[in-house]
């Protein structure tokens, strides 16, 4: 589970987060962004976040 979706509740005590030797594979997936359509401010938020998120592991 990613963590920023459990932030709040780790950091108030309400969960502990556990750790554990084993790997995982990776999990791919695709965002297809149309430039020539208007779009959602949200959307437009969202896909710059996906986007600084994926440079930040990279990069």
């Amino acid at each position: 589970m990613p963590y920023i979706t459990v932030k709040e509740e780790v950091e108030a005590g309400k969960l502990k987060i556990l750790h554990h030797a084993e790997t995982f594979d990776p999990l791919y997936s695709h965002m297809l962004i149309t430039k020539k359509k208007w779009q959602l401010p949200a959307a437009e938020a969202f896909a710059e976040l996906v986007l600084h998120s994926i440079c930040e592991a990279v990069c």
